[in-house]
């Protein structure tokens, strides 16, 4: 985790720090934005160490510096290097105690690739 913060401006600071909302109460969602908007982070957190917990996150897109409109983007878990494509703004995320408990999520663009496209030639 120190790695992380080392690596990432959003985390050296205590400022732009938004909620999002979860529809599960033991799940905690909030990001960060660097002062100049180019790294973002997203922290998902279980706070129940008993049992998974599985939820939608909410998120505030204008918060992350996305648009309302914007369809797919990437996030990428930093403490497993797992990369997600995530779409719009309503997302579902599980954690528990017998896999990860939090995802500490880089967000990125959506590199497109031809499964993007209806038709490629």
């Amino acid at each position: 985790m120190n790695r992380i913060r080392r690596e990432n401006p959003a985390l050296q600071q205590n400022r732009r720090i938004n909620f999002h909302h979860v529809d599960n109460p033991a799940l905690v969602a909030y990001s960060k934005r660097s002062p100049d908007g180019s790294n973002v982070i997203l922290c998902v957190v279980n706070t129940n160490p008993h049992g998974p917990q599985w939820g939608t996150v909410r998120l505030d897109l204008a918060a992350l510096g996305l648009g309302w409109d914007t369809g797919a983007f990437d996030v990428i878990d930093l403490l497993t290097e797992t990369r997600y494509t995530w779409h719009g703004a309503a997302n579902a995320v599980g954690l528990g105690p017998s896999g990860a408990m939090a995802h500490v999520f880089l967000v990125t663009g959506h590199d497109r690739t031809e499964r993007d496209f209806e038709h490629w030639d």
